[in-house]
């Protein structure tokens, strides 16, 4: 992807960055907006001091562990 910017007509090329984020959540579906997502040690830290160590049963009714694979492109101003 090539994008100008106003001040030159050069060129100035993004890098696409392809990282993955996880989700802990119920048997229960949602879109993938406005919801939280971590790091793999993050979840496994949430795990293990909010879910399954205080509570029995587990908070929030938590079965599952989403992975999604999220892709970026570094803004101009990063650069």
């Amino acid at each position: 992807l090539e994008v100008t910017t106003t001040a030159t007509t050069t060129p100035v090329t993004r890098d696409l960055t392809t990282f993955y984020m996880y989700r802990a959540q119920s048997d229960n579906d949602y879109a993938f907006e406005n919801v939280n997502a971590a790091n793999l040690p993050g979840l496994l830290w949430y795990l293990e001091h909010e879910v399954v160590f205080p509570q029995c049963p587990r908070h929030y009714n938590i079965t599952r562990i989403l992975r999604f694979k999220v892709s970026i492109k570094t803004p101009v101003l990063f650069q």
